[in-house]
């Protein structure tokens, strides 16, 4: 603060102890336009200054503020200095005024994603008169508390916010507080345990113990037993979760640099959606469990304007309890995840769980994932390899390119993640009756410069010859594929013909 940031807190103080109320203000609102409402600033010293200033001083100070209200009618900055001023130095004071003004200006914290240090002087405020915040405006200062480089008081404050339980505005949130009013205190209890999941890795033995601790307490619901108790829980929860993401029902105001903030999680929510998606490994299996965790994913994921992704951490642990779920639902959901998310570390989650999960597989299981091929009018192109979608983009390109005499290969192209490392022989046996050539995109076509897909023509059965191989394989390079392709599947040329064309290392390059 400079020598005139200092002399204005001299001339604030001088006016307090002579009791000049108008020159008080006058100076107040001067270092407010001086500072620009920087509380770093001059304003920032008037503000501390004014706050330490006996009862009485302060008294007088607040009984002349509504005059001087008045009088600011066109200047709607200078007002909402004097409203802040006058939140700080009304503490402890009786019937301070203008309290409907202040509540105005609070309230318009509720719009905005995070509360500033002007809300917290309002909200502090109120507290000290003994009134209560609006749920939006505690939503937003919890907001702010748990967002980084936060001022301490503001984090303070909002940790001392423990009403509702979760911050209002996203429907997921408030179904919760709506069914906890009947659902009763061990209900309570569950969803703050929840919220107190700091883990996107395997929760701490401690916290999962206490977790099943409190589903057991839990009382079933009328008419039913005992036994259904869980079931009933598991229920709940994704009847909760499968609201996650939708739009919000208090939707808040672009940032000063156009963030958009509506479309991402509320970040002082977001460990209570954990904390509910690791309850669920506790509980029996739900047949819709698989597709929630899915969409809790995506929503988590989700990167507004000026905004990073709402909250990898709860996505990681959504598909870190997909990897641990026995079924088939739960393998296409992160399949497909797999083939869609970007962000860098769940992507690479992914990969590796996707990649163990399938490799842990029985081959039984691993069967009931994959579904039969489609039977099209074209022959049917599998990518099996998922590794490198720089690659697979240029193959792609090089299929579906007429060559310079516009010949072209008729494929229909399967690409689809369930398919990842699949064996010829599951190919085989998955393609459809009368579906005899099949191309695949394995890992050597992706890989290869010439990139050499895989032609695999099925034999048919022989009841004389058991020991007869169901179907014979050659590579063919991509520029040629449609000489393969467009000859075999409308039975112009044999398959020896092009087997014995190709070059020693088995591959087609043409005739």
């Amino acid at each position: 603060m400079g020598q005139l940031g200092v002399r204005r807190v001299v001339r604030l103080v001088e006016a307090s102890e002579a009791g000049d109320w108008d020159a008080f203000w006058d100076v107040a609102l001067e270092a407010h336009a001086a500072g620009s409402g920087w509380h770093g600033s001059v304003w920032g010293e008037v503000l501390d200054t004014a706050q330490r200033m006996p009862q009485e001083v302060r008294e007088g100070a607040a009984l002349a503020s509504p005059a001087r209200y008045r009088q600011l009618q066109n200047d709607s900055g200078a007002r909402r200095a004097l409203l802040i001023l006058l939140a700080v130095i009304s503490p402890g004071l009786p019937n301070a005024p203008l309290v409907p003004e202040r509540q105005a200006i609070l309230a318009t914290a509720g719009h905005r994603f995070e509360a500033d240090l002007d809300d917290a002087i309002l909200a502090e405020a109120e507290l000290a008169a003994g009134r209560s915040l609006t749920a939006p405006v505690i939503a937003a200062i919890r907001r702010s508390s748990v967002t980084p480089y936060t001022p301490g008081n503001i984090v303070t404050l909002g940790q001392g916010l423990r009403e509702p339980i979760l911050n209002v505005g996203e429907p997921w949130a408030e179904q919760v507080l709506a069914d906890l009013t009947e659902l009763g205190e061990g209900w309570t209890r569950l969803l703050q345990h929840a919220r107190a999941s700091t883990s996107a890795d395997t929760p701490p033995a401690r916290w999962e113990k206490t977790g099943k601790a409190l589903i057991e307490t839990l009382s079933p619901q009328a008419g039913t037993t005992d036994g259904n108790r869980r079931a009933e829980v598991g229920e709940r929860i994704i009847s909760w979760l499968t609201l996650v993401g939708r739009p919000r029902t208090i939707p808040l105001e672009p940032g000063s640099d156009g963030e958009q903030f509506n479309g991402t999680v509320d970040p002082y929510n977001a460990p209570a959606i954990r904390g509910l998606v690791w309850l669920l490994t506790y509980l029996p299996p739900h047949p819709q469990a698989a597709a929630c965790l899915g969409s809790v994913t995506e929503a988590c994921l989700r990167t507004a304007k000026g905004m990073g992704p709402g909250s990898p951490g709860t996505a990681q642990a959504c598909i870190r309890v997909l990897s641990s779920m026995d079924d088939e639902a739960a393998s296409a959901e992160l399949a497909q995840l797999a083939a869609s998310v970007t962000h860098r570390g769940t992507r690479t989650l992914l990969q590796r769980v996707v990649t163990s999960t399938l490799t842990a597989q029985r081959p039984s299981a691993r069967e009931v994932l994959l579904k039969d091929l489609p039977l099209t009018d074209d022959t049917t192109l599998i990518r099996t390899d998922f590794s490198d979608n720089a690659a697979w983009q240029a193959l792609h390109t090089a299929i579906v390119t007429p060559n310079e005499d516009g010949f072209l290969a008729n494929v229909h192209i399967v690409d689809d993640p369930a398919y990842r490392d699949v064996t010829t022989e599951q190919l085989v046996s998955l393609a459809p009756a009368g579906a005899d050539l099949m191309i695949v995109a394995d890992r050597t076509a992706l890989t290869s410069p010439e990139m050499p897909l895989l032609a695999v023509l099925r034999n048919e059965a022989d009841s004389d010859d058991q020991a007869e191989q169901d179907h014979e394989e050659l590579r063919v390079v991509a520029k040629e594929l449609w000489s393969i392709e467009n000859n075999i599947s409308i039975g112009n040329m044999d398959w020896e013909e092009f087997v014995d064309a190709s070059d020693g290392d088995g591959v087609f390059r043409g005739f």
